[in-house]
């Protein structure tokens, strides 16, 4: 089971983290109703959900090591040739926006997932050091287009973006002005958005246009919560 501390929970109001599998495997003993959320997760999961993840997690991870041979991968849903892992770190290296790309280690039926939920190829490319780091939010935020406001439940935010669920359609590249709100940050924040990346189940990711200082301030105090920075 992974060392990493890579799981954060919503107890009570509370957002703790983050922990390790076995942290969480603790925590679960005394509390049943606790939920988590990890970075590449489109959703907070139950402990029952976690549990079932963790355990496909290792499988996949077992599978992994066994065979290491072509994975699928594909940039803002349009299907490239399949690659072998050595292949498809140095792609990615290459590449500016990781959170454009969804990948797949199984070759008959793919269940395509984002860069950051492979433990592995995170540290192979080193992203967590290389990019904003990405904690968990809950909280709302209201988009305002041509079509009316509307609003996207948050899962995760960091400087540069936003991980949301939403049930409007919506299109790479769009932009539009936004309100976040959130029991978590101690004001509301008006910002530029930009539709960077559509996932699955609805999870939609967002990069910052425009953040004015005084709001960036609000959002680097509640980052650093979870950083010790």
């Amino acid at each position: 089971m992974s060392d990493s501390k890579n799981w954060y929970t919503y107890l009570d109001g509370e957002i703790t983290g983050p922990f390790t599998n076995d942290e969480i495997q603790n925590l679960l003993f005394s509390s049943k109703h606790i939920q988590i959320w990890g970075r590449g997760q489109v959703e907070w999961m139950t402990s029952e959900q976690w549990r079932s993840f963790v355990a496909v997690e290792e499988n996949e991870e077992r599978i992994l090591e066994k065979s290491k041979t072509r994975w699928r991968i594909r940039v803002n849903h349009k299907e490239l040739h399949p690659m072998r892992y050595d292949e498809l770190i140095n792609f990615l290296k290459t590449q500016a926006k990781i959170s454009a790309i969804e990948l797949s280690n199984n070759d008959e039926n793919p269940d395509w997932k984002e860069v950051y939920a492979f433990n592995e190829i995170k540290d192979d490319l080193d992203i967590s050091r290389r990019t904003h780091t990405r904690v968990p939010i809950m909280g709302t935020l209201t988009c305002y287009t041509d079509e009316g406001p509307s609003d996207m439940r948050m899962i995760s935010i960091s400087e540069a973006g936003i991980g949301a669920n939403c049930e409007r359609q919506m299109q790479v590249g769009e932009k539009f002005s936004a309100t976040i709100k959130s029991q978590n940050l101690r004001i509301a924040i008006n910002c530029k958005c930009e539709v960077l990346y559509l996932g699955a189940k609805g999870f939609v990711g967002l990069g910052f246009s425009s953040l004015p200082p005084d709001f960036k301030m609000a959002l680097e105090d509640y980052i650093n919560k979870f950083t010790g920075n």
